[in-house]
């Protein structure tokens, strides 16, 4: 078995989930993510000019977060290598109040290691979690 040597930035951001919270989100989500380790932030520090699903994906991109957001779309990741660390998680669930973000997002955490969300639209639903991975056919 080899190691592969890596800064601790590298480590460290290897150990947490990178997530940018979109508006409408349950204000104590950002907190229940931190105490778990997650770098959060907020797209509302970003102080964005448009709530077009288009340009939350591409700051989500440049910032390599993975967004979490109600939005239902339409997503989709380039397949570029920028892309393939970021991603985002759509919480479609009928009750958008805390108590049911909460376990959407337990339920979420529990399946997937920091690092695996990116990549790929992930949507999490009241009893299920469906992950769409882009397809690899070149730029777009």
């Amino acid at each position: 078995m080899s190691i592969i040597p890596c800064t601790l930035e590298q480590r460290d951001s290897t150990l947490r989930h990178r997530f940018r919270l979109d508006r409408g989100l349950p204000v104590e989500l950002r907190n229940f993510l931190s105490f778990r380790g997650a770098e959060v932030d907020l797209e509302e520090t970003y102080q964005r000019k448009s709530s077009e699903p288009r340009a939350l994906l591409a700051a989500a991109i440049r910032d390599q977060r993975v967004l979490v957001t109600f939005e239902h779309g339409p997503w989709r990741l380039p397949s570029d290598k920028r892309a393939k660390r970021a991603g985002v998680v759509v919480l479609r669930l009928g009750d958008r109040g805390w108590a049911a973000v909460e376990r959407a997002v337990l339920r979420l955490l529990d399946r997937f290691e920091p690092g695996t969300l990116a990549g790929a639209v992930t949507q999490v639903g009241e009893a299920a979690i469906e992950r769409q991975q882009p397809v690899s056919a070149g730029r777009e």
